[in-house]
């Protein structure tokens, strides 16, 4: 099964001349505002995230890495992962694709980030106190926000000269891993994958706890278990949490009515989707798209 039958999350800069996106989150809230991040779900872009405060979990269907304030995860591109803060986590996210660090096409350096583009053997890559390049990439990550809370003149090259150091000393601090024996699949992740899949085709329609439980020909019991243990949450948070993302992707990406998206994403009732994404955002359904259509427009694909 592919990345693409999950969700994908747009870079809100994608489409303008600078691809950077800088995500503050704080108290479960995100800035500029988001809704997957805290769903599994999958993205073109390369991720670094910085734990200023608190702690979180960085989830893939594998494998789950425990992080506290100054650690950093990097995240590669089009892994499937979910991050889960606790109630007081602050921390910066840092996205950006690789053309970004590749300089031009053909490049020594576009080998390099094809190198770690391309190890399925590092799909994540946590930098605790403990980690080699920990402070070395620390001490980037921080330069980066000092950029975001006091920009200068030329900030978009100091942002990619920090972005080459940043991956440079990725370079250095991860060449030991090395293709190995295929990371061997477990039940659970194999369980969920298949309840995953059965929600990305059946999202708009009803979906029973049953109906879900027999996508993996498991009981009930076994697919609440599986929801808790690998995702911490229960089927029906996270199918809506994923019909939410969804209406957000056609808020952004089609013209599609307010009320026809409600429809397409398996709400009953506009007043009721209205509320669920207000309670979400912050914003009304209307407001979000007005807000951040913009960023979209030329990728108007999902009609």
């Amino acid at each position: 099964m592919q990345n693409n039958d999950y969700l994908n999350f747009t870079n809100l800069n994608a489409h303008t001349d600078f691809p950077y996106l800088v995500l503050d989150e704080k108290m479960t809230v995100a800035v500029p505002e988001q809704i997957c991040f805290h769903i599994m779900h999958w993205h073109d872009d390369f991720q670094f995230t910085y734990i200023e405060k608190g702690e979180i979990e960085c989830v893939t269907l594998e494998q789950r890495y425990h992080l506290k304030a100054g650690d950093t995860v990097f995240i590669n591109e089009n892994i499937l992962h979910q991050i889960v803060p606790t109630e007081n986590a602050c921390y910066k996210t840092f996205r950006f694709p690789r053309q970004l660090v590749s300089f031009y096409l053909g490049s020594p350096a576009s080998r390099e980030v094809n190198r770690i583009a391309g190890n399925e053997h590092l799909p994540l890559y946590a930098f605790t106190a403990q980690t080699a390049g920990h402070q070395a990439i620390t001490a980037l990550l921080q330069e980066l926000i000092a950029l975001e809370n006091q920009p200068i003149p030329f900030y978009e090259y100091a942002v990619l000269s920090t972005l080459s150091r940043l991956w440079l000393a990725l370079l250095q601090h991860t060449q030991s891993v090395q293709p190995t024996a295929e990371i061997p699949k477990n039940k659970p992740a194999q369980r969920m994958r298949q309840f995953l899949h059965y929600i990305e085709r059946h999202y708009a329609e009803e979906i029973s706890l049953d109906s879900l439980a027999q996508s993996a020909h498991v009981s009930k019991s076994e697919c609440l278990r599986c929801f808790q243990n690998t995702m911490n949450t229960t089927p029906y948070q996270y199918l809506m949490e994923f019909r939410l993302a969804k209406a957000q992707q056609l808020l952004l990406e089609s013209s599609l009515s307010v009320g026809d998206i409600a429809e397409q994403t398996g709400f009953n009732q506009q007043s009721y989707f209205g509320k669920c994404f207000r309670q979400k955002t912050g914003l009304s359904p209307s407001e979000y798209r007005q807000k951040y259509r913009k960023y979209c427009l030329p990728a108007m694909t999902l009609v």
